[in-house]
């Protein structure tokens, strides 16, 4: 009785041990980039996850003294504030890519992980303005619009109207505008020298970066030389923050030392009394405060600026709207798509390019 149950014990062995070596091992991975992917890969038992991963992905990775660190997988890439972030089974690996223990079954997820919050709530915001309100500021090429996309590397397409009556702001901003997008019309400076005014400080300097894109502003000598006395002369506390930044920004692009001493007198004012707004606390004027400061390579997120305990970056993105776009006020029903949130974009384009290494980014610069 014994040596048929012996056979049919073998029998059973054998069939479930060619059913074992039928099945294939597996893992499922997961990448959480610009485009999303799943899939279940198959591997041998002598692969690691690292050989998986350099098989069937396009990778980037450095060798370290700790293994191969991967810095892109397919469309996910570290940055200058975030990292590849990699999970087994939702868990955070502590161990070398090429060191994780794992079996038939797992799941590994690889995603963004963030280092700095301010960093993250930039892209957040940057996206969410890309996402919902972009393609609505193309139609009248917005200057700032353009300008923000620009210093993001970001692909457009804008048709330009005619220019022929266009005052000296305007001029300005088409000169911008077209700086964006290839060669700036040579005429245009010309006739913004022409038109130019030293009516206020806010518009003067505007004016002056314009003319500044030409690359040679001294051929323009009699109005840099008259924006810089009014600089000079400038009463600090009886001008407006907006103003008070808009003349950090030309002087940013001043290329003599005739204004060194001013510079940071202006600078040192404007930290002081970064929330004493003559308009009250509003995006708008957080938006172009910040831009003055980076183009100073100030911090706009430091210490200095904390109020109820939020910088200067939390008070400006605490405007924005799940649309995407900026309110004027806190107390605001309605965003303001007309100035202030082609301006904060601006801000936040700048901010961006600061995280990614550029120490004194400008906007209205282009190289």
């Amino acid at each position: 009785m014994k040596k048929p149950f012996s056979l049919f014990v073998l029998f059973v062995s054998l069939f479930l041990l060619a059913a074992c070596e039928g099945e294939d091992s597996s893992v499922t991975i997961v990448i959480k980039g610009e485009e999303s992917l799943e899939e279940e890969i198959v591997f041998t038992d002598e692969e690691s996850l690292f050989d998986i991963l350099k098989e069937h992905y396009e990778l980037e990775y450095l060798e370290t003294d700790y293994g191969p660190m991967i810095e892109g997988i397919e469309s996910l890439q570290a940055g200058p504030q975030h990292y590849i972030a990699i999970y087994r089974n939702d868990e955070p690996i502590d161990v070398g890519i090429d060191q994780v223990d794992f079996e038939s079954g797992d799941a590994f997820r690889f995603e963004k992980a963030w280092l700095d919050e301010t960093a993250e709530a930039v892209d957040s915001a940057l996206t969410l303005f890309l996402d919902q309100q972009a393609d609505s500021y193309l139609t009248d090429a917005n200057v700032n619009v353009l300008l923000g996309l620009y210093h993001l590397g970001e692909d457009f397409d804008v048709d330009f109207d005619d220019d022929s009556e266009l005052e000296a702001g305007a001029l300005a901003s088409k000169i911008f505008k077209s700086a964006t997008t290839g060669e700036v019309d040579e005429a245009l400076y010309d006739r913004l020298e022409d038109k130019a005014t030293l009516d206020h400080l806010y518009s003067a300097s505007y004016m002056y970066m314009g003319l500044a894109l030409s690359g040679d502003v001294s051929i323009y000598g009699e109005f840099e030389d008259a924006l810089i006395a009014l600089i000079k002369d400038a009463s600090l506390d009886e001008k407006d923050n907006d103003t008070l930044s808009m003349m950090l920004l030309a002087m940013s692009v001043y290329e003599g030392d005739a204004l060194d001493e001013r510079n940071q007198e202006v600078k040192d004012h404007l930290i002081e009394h970064v929330y004493d707004n003559l308009y009250g606390d509003n995006a708008a004027s957080y938006a172009l405060t910040v831009m003055a400061l980076l183009s100073q390579g100030v911090d706009p997120t430091g210490e200095e600026f904390v109020e109820e305990g939020k910088h200067l970056v939390d008070h400006l993105l605490a405007h924005q709207t799940d649309e995407g776009d900026f309110k004027w006020s806190m107390a605001d029903e309605e965003a303001d798509a007309a100035f202030t949130t082609p301006q904060a974009f601006l801000a936040l384009s700048m901010l961006q390019t600061w995280y990614q290494g550029v120490e004194t980014p400008h906007p209205y610069i282009i190289e």
